[in-house]
């Protein structure tokens, strides 16, 4: 029996819809036809056009190859250019991608975070402008950056802003966390590399960043001895084994998606079923061998952060 393709991918479409949006409505905005030739194609009375596949493909992050090879896992991501308008756009795609998740009924995030979640850092300006520095200057090689020292004013308020607005969005959905003793490893090795190297405009300034990043780790203790953020639910949990990389699954109902770090800071996306259910079972695992510290568990949190904000005061007491 032939297999019908179009049926699979209206089907795999309709999962990425939130529950409130029509598929023919979202089909008929996005192909500029109309509803009743939405629906002809939904019921596969009339064929999608290649151009057409394309358009929806594009717009939900999909392909059609996953359909007919179940192996097949694709993998979307968004490609940066060595500029400052460039990674503003990689911001506002987080964003984007953020206010979708926002947009599902029942959405949570979880993140194995072998990093300090991005996210995190964009309420303290000179903190995330020394990370959106190191990602330009080290990672993209941003060239109007090259032969300069870190400076707060080193990045656009504008860019500041859009991280901003990711941080807020990202707290206003429901999340879980997945740390290691390591996670904060990566901030300080960067601030520490910094300082050796001479790429700080001042010690005051390298200062400033350790002590922004030190009421960073206290924000987030003092959310996980609430267990909220923002008022939505937020737990945090306690693992020994190294992750290995950064891993964030996307849960909206029954539709599941998840984002793998790449290139440092950078993400790709896959909306493949079959690799986000084996990666929420991943997750899951790794949840049950961790130890849960938001809530409860006040001797494991207060013991886990104080030794985080132990080695913040190290390193500053080290460029002192």
């Amino acid at each position: 029996m032939r297999t019908n393709y179009q049926a699979l991918f209206i089907d795999k479409i309709k999962a990425l819809l939130p529950a409130n949006v029509s598929l023919a409505d979202a089909l008929s905005e996005l192909l500029c036809i109309s509803k009743d030739a939405a629906y002809r194609r939904i019921r596969c009375e009339t064929d999608l056009t290649l151009e057409e596949v394309l358009v929806i493909c594009e717009h939900y992050k999909i392909t059609f190859e996953s359909l007919s090879n179940p192996n097949a896992v694709a993998f979307h991501f968004k490609q940066l250019s060595p500029d400052v308008e460039s990674f503003k756009a990689y911001l506002l795609g987080m964003l984007s991608d953020l206010e979708r998740i926002k947009s599902f009924e029942n959405a949570s995030i979880i993140y194995a975070a072998e990093d300090i979640p991005v996210f995190h850092h964009f309420p303290y300006p000179v903190l995330s402008a020394f990370k959106i520095y190191y990602w330009m200057r080290s990672v993209m090689n941003v060239k109007m950056l090259e032969g300069t020292t870190f400076q707060p004013g080193s990045i656009p308020e504008e860019v500041l802003e859009v991280g901003r607005q990711v941080y807020k969005t990202y707290a206003s959905i429901p999340s879980a966390e997945i740390w290691t003793d390591g996670t904060i490893s990566s901030t300080l090795d960067q601030i520490a590399y910094y300082w050796d190297a001479g790429l700080f405009e001042s010690k005051e300034i390298a200062w400033q960043v350790c002590d922004e990043l030190t009421a960073e780790i206290q924000r987030i203790k003092q959310q996980s001895e609430l267990g909220t953020k923002q008022l939505v639910p937020f737990q945090f949990f306690h693992n020994d084994i190294m992750i290995g990389n950064n891993c964030v699954l996307i849960k909206a109902g029954t539709t599941r998606f998840c984002y793998l770090s790449h290139h440092s800071f950078n993400f790709m996306l896959t909306t493949d079923a079959a690799f986000s259910r084996e990666t929420e079972s991943w997750l899951e695992n790794m949840m049950r061998r961790s130890m849960l510290i938001s809530g409860v568990s006040e001797k494991q949190r207060n013991i886990f952060f104080s030794a985080m904000l132990k080695r913040i005061e190290n390193l500053k007491m080290r460029m002192m």
